[in-house]
């Protein structure tokens, strides 16, 4: 009887075979054996080398005699050796087994290890969770929660390291694997950071889990944010912005750049950069460009966008972007128009110029006053003791020359920004008569000057050096206008009434002008006229058709007309001569009568015996000054500079009645030597003189007690009418 080895573990096997045996023995010995107690045929198969105990056990147990006793011997020695082999058999597939085991342990082990070391060592963070709690979290997921040790997380729950808006949604999400997430997640400290989230799920041991892989892309994020936000700065950028390859051809272009080149951005990719400002790739200043910028160095310089009056001036500056070799491989260009910056540059650079030849005006326009002075005073002095009609003719011609030099000198004072226009009622007509001499020789001899001046004008209340520039900006104009051939020039005046449409189609007027009667001044040419373009620009400060540095032009003329609420008219045509007409409100009153009013007062006083103290540093001026104050009654004291004057004022504490005072001196200027006179005698009366005007000149004096000013240069009549109302009082 052969028996196969059965699957099972060698106690179960050692059970089997002894059922087995003893179903053998009872089917083959039913009839003799029946007799034989279980119990010892079963503690016998225990016992190793039983069968003679086993046989003689069976033979003490039997009752009566059998056939086959002769033969039973055998049998159970056969069916022992047999039990014996699949015991042995059995011994051994049991201990492969239990070798089989082992080795897959060891192996289930040894992998374990391997993929707990591939867990530690990946940057990712990598966690297991069931039930909503940690249960494995790797180094890298440790770290980015900010734990010291992964026994910090273990067990706690898995939204509490989800930011809390949306903890909820998320974890569902991770519960169900639905693709890749990005979610702000929290660190122990509570702080936050930015995480990629894979999940899927697995069965552990019978227990559903999720397996969660982290990636902190906090600078990721923050890199696109960077990214969009330079591109939006790009985008939105007022300065032209391209970016070029290494050979200078446009990649992108933000908006202002296809403003600046009219066009749109799509229009300039693909272009070459040089080629926007009119320049080719093989231009000298192109090349210059290439070349700095292929040594990895930036260029800057100017270029011209356009031609004409429509040209434009760019700023440029090229940078190159190098790779991770150092080579070019892009190009930033950056275009900025700066043309109304250089034209503002320029009208600044211009308007310092004229600054500076102001402040030159101003400083000559002082000492001429100061030698006026001089001149007039003593030509009065001498006109009132002159006898002779030749002589006293020549007087006057010398004192109406230094009143116009005078006048001249306050236009040069108000030009440098340290004088004050005077506005007095005057004729028009008899202005321009007066100017006659000088017209005729101020303008071409090949040009005739014709007037037709109306009379019994009503006056105009206007600065007298103003309108005297005006009238001869607008004949000179109206001569060189003949480009040297023969002409004539007209000046007319006239009056009339302008409502308020005839005001509003003037050429340069503004709102001050109000309807009512003007005085009109035209000064009309047969000159080369002018075209629409000239006369757009005429006004314009600093343009002129004439050589550059002629001066202010007409932008001065109509600032003067504007100032004194007037209006200009224009008419002219290419080759038909030009008409300007000046429009000026009319005065109430007649020249004649307001004349008469403003000669009312400056009467010559008996002031006969006052003592008068003349301090300036130019002997000069005391001495005419002296020379006047004696002339007409005075005693006079004379002082050097302002120590001089106070040593005067203490030693004639009471004896001197008023004070003409200089500003400039040296040693002690006007300023000081007022208030140390005022120390002295809070009561003196103190007239400060000066060739500047009475604002700029009295700046420092307001509020400080001063009796009055007189403007350098003066006559005798100016200065005894300024005493007159100074100690007519007593």
């Amino acid at each position: 009887m052969k028996l196969r080895m059965p699957d099972f573990d060698s106690d179960h096997a050692a059970t089997i075979s002894r059922a087995l045996v003893e179903n053998a023995l009872r089917m083959r010995s039913m009839a003799f054996l029946s007799q034989v107690k279980m119990s010892l045929m079963l503690d016998t198969l225990k016992s190793d080398g039983g069968s003679l105990s086993y046989m003689r056990k069976i033979k003490n147990s039997v009752s009566g005699n059998f056939d086959d006793w002769v033969t039973l011997p055998v049998k159970i020695s056969e069916e022992a050796r047999e039990l014996q082999q699949i015991t042995l058999t059995m011994e051994r597939r049991r201990e492969e087994l239990r070798s089989f085991l082992a080795e897959q342990t060891q192996a289930l082990r040894k992998s374990e290890s391997r993929f707990r070391q591939l867990f530690d060592l990946i940057p990712d963070g990598v966690g297991v969770y069931r039930h909503g709690c940690w249960r494995y979290l790797n180094p890298a997921a440790v770290a980015m929660f900010g734990a010291s040790d992964e026994r910090r997380l273990i067990d706690t729950a898995v939204i509490d390291r989800l930011c809390p808006e949306n903890a909820a949604l998320l974890a569902g999400q991770m519960e169900m694997s639905k693709g890749v997430f990005e979610e702000r997640l929290l660190r122990l400290d509570g702080s936050e950071f930015w995480g990629e989230l894979r999940s899927c799920q697995f069965d552990d041991q019978g227990t559903p889990s999720v397996l969660l892989v982290m990636r902190d892309i906090t600078r990721r994020k923050q890199s696109a944010e960077r990214i969009h936000l330079l591109h939006a700065a790009i985008m939105q950028s007022d300065e032209s912005v391209m970016i070029l390859d290494a050979a200078g051809v446009v990649e992108l272009a933000n908006p202002a750049a296809a403003r600046l080149f009219d066009c749109t951005p799509e229009q300039l990719a693909g272009r070459m950069a040089a080629a926007l400002c009119g320049g080719e790739s093989g231009k000298a200043l192109c090349d210059r460009i290439d070349e700095c910028v292929q040594n990895g160095q930036s260029w800057n310089g100017e270029l011209t966008l356009g031609e004409g009056e429509d040209a434009r001036m760019i700023a440029r500056r090229v940078s190159p972007v190098l790779d991770a070799h150092g080579r070019v491989c892009h190009q930033i260009v950056v275009d900025r128009d700066i043309t109304e910056e250089r034209r503002r540059l320029d009208r600044m650079e211009h308007v310092q110029r004229l600054e500076s030849l102001g402040v030159l005006a101003g400083g000559i326009a002082h000492d001429l006053n100061n030698l006026l002075t001089v001149i007039m005073g003593h030509t009065a002095v001498a006109r009132t003791g002159a006898s002779d009609n030749v002589v006293l003719e020549s007087l006057q011609v010398i004192e109406a020359t230094g009143q116009r030099a005078a006048e001249l000198c306050n236009q040069m004072l108000a030009y440098s920004g340290k004088g004050q226009f005077v506005v007095r009622p005057l004729d028009l007509s008899e202005l321009v008569l007066d100017m006659v001499r000088l017209l005729e020789i101020s303008i071409a001899k090949n040009v005739q000057l014709r007037y037709e001046l109306a009379t019994a004008l009503p006056a105009v209340e206007v600065d007298l050096s103003q309108i005297r520039q005006v009238i001869m900006n607008l004949v000179i104009n109206a001569s060189e206008s003949m480009d040297g051939g023969n002409g004539e020039v007209v000046v007319a005046t006239g009056e009339a009434t302008l409502e308020g449409k005839a005001l509003q189609e003037m050429d340069g007027g503004d709102d001050t002008a109000l309807p009512g009667r003007y005085i009109w001044l035209e000064v009309r040419d047969n000159g080369c006229g002018m075209d629409a373009v000239t006369r757009q620009r005429l006004f314009e400060p600093f343009f002129t058709t004439k050589f550059t540095g002629r001066g202010l032009g007409m932008s001065a003329t109509l600032g003067i007309v504007r100032g004194h609420r007037g209006v200009i008219r224009i008419s002219s045509l290419p080759g038909q001569g030009t008409t300007f007409r000046v429009w000026l409100p009319a005065a109430a009153a007649s020249a004649e009568k307001l004349a008469a009013q403003a000669e009312e007062v400056g009467l010559r006083p008996e002031l006969h015996g006052r003592s008068i103290l003349v301090v300036d540093d130019e002997e000069a001026i005391r001495s005419v000054a002296a020379l006047m104050l004696e002339h007409a009654g005075f005693r006079v004291w004379q002082a050097a500079d302002g120590m001089e004057a106070i040593a005067q004022l203490e030693a004639h504490r009471d004896d001197i009645d008023c004070v003409l005072l200089d500003m400039t001196m040296p040693r002690m200027g006007g300023e000081e030597a007022f208030g140390e006179m005022r120390r002295i005698r809070p009561d003196i009366r103190v007239v400060l003189c000066s060739g500047y005007d009475q604002e700029t000149a009295t700046l420092h004096f307001t509020g400080k007690g001063l009796a009055g000013f007189l403007q350098k240069p003066f006559t005798p009549a100016q200065l005894i009418a300024r005493l007159h109302e100074i100690m007519g009082d007593g």
